[in-house]
């Protein structure tokens, strides 16, 4: 992937993370909660990947 793909996917991903926790924060219900909350958690272990990836891969 080159770099402009790479921050502009790390980019979505968080934003996907932020609605993720909206989700959570307004939801009625378990179903709600519990999606918005896996997308909090998948933006920040993606993230947290990429940052992993991208240190590795910079030299």
């Amino acid at each position: 992937m080159n770099i402009i793909g790479f921050w502009v996917m790390s980019v979505l991903t968080v934003l996907l993370g932020i609605v993720g926790v909206v989700i959570a924060a307004r939801a009625h219900d378990f179903g709600a909660t519990f999606f918005g909350l896996g997308l909090a958690v998948f933006a920040v272990i993606y993230n947290y990947w990429a940052v992993l990836y991208y240190d590795a891969n910079k030299a």
